[in-house]
């Protein structure tokens, strides 16, 4: 992560999970998107009468021809392992370390293979065509999407605030929706379809 860019820059924006490391340089503001995890699949693997649910989580872990994998390196991973269900899961006994998330992405498109990662990415990955791929499940991981700001900056309080604002209204969960499914290419064909 790039903090120093601070010294030229008011904020950081982007998917940045507050760590120990990371406020030693920086401050952050509350969470602006609360981040579950979830696991990318091909819809193929489901079926159509697939309903996103816990028990649809509970029935893909269950699997025995299905193969799991999660990014190697990163703050994800870690909160990861200490999540339920994920943790206590004889799915993820033989869990594979992946590099990049474009390697988890490929392996879902080519084989019966489940990749974990923050469901905001999985929903983006999923909205853009082919549109062969969902989101499986939200487990809560007690870790939130947040602003970076410099750690003396007098604008961290009014960001609170507004952010604060934004999430108790619901107007960030709208956003999220607009944003992340409204305006997907895959969800405007699905409407489409069933007009």
């Amino acid at each position: 992560m790039y903090l120093f860019l601070l010294q030229n820059a008011d904020v950081i924006a982007a998917p940045l999970f507050p760590t120990a490391q990371r406020e030693q340089v920086a401050a952050f503001t509350v969470p602006f998107l609360d981040v579950e995890a979830s696991i990318l699949v091909r819809k193929s693997v489901l079926g159509s009468n697939w309903i996103n649910s816990s028990r649809s989580l509970d029935e893909l872990l269950s699997r025995r021809n299905m193969t799991f994998g999660i990014l190697k390196h990163g703050v994800f991973t870690h909160s990861f392992n200490e999540t339920a269900p994920f943790s206590s899961t004889p799915a993820f006994q033989n869990l594979a370390f992946l590099p990049y998330n474009t390697e988890g992405v490929e392996l879902v498109r080519m084989s019966n293979f489940g990749f974990v990662m923050p469901r905001p990415v999985g929903d983006f990955i999923s909205s853009f065509p082919p549109c062969d791929l969902v989101t499986v499940g939200a487990v809560p991981v007690g870790m939130g999407y947040s602003l970076a700001v410099a750690r003396d900056s007098d604008i961290l309080y009014g960001l609170n605030h507004a952010l604060s604002v934004l999430k108790n209204s619901g107007k960030l969960d709208e956003l999220y929706r607009k944003w992340w499914f409204d305006r997907s290419a895959c969800f405007r064909r699905r409407r489409q379809k069933m007009t």
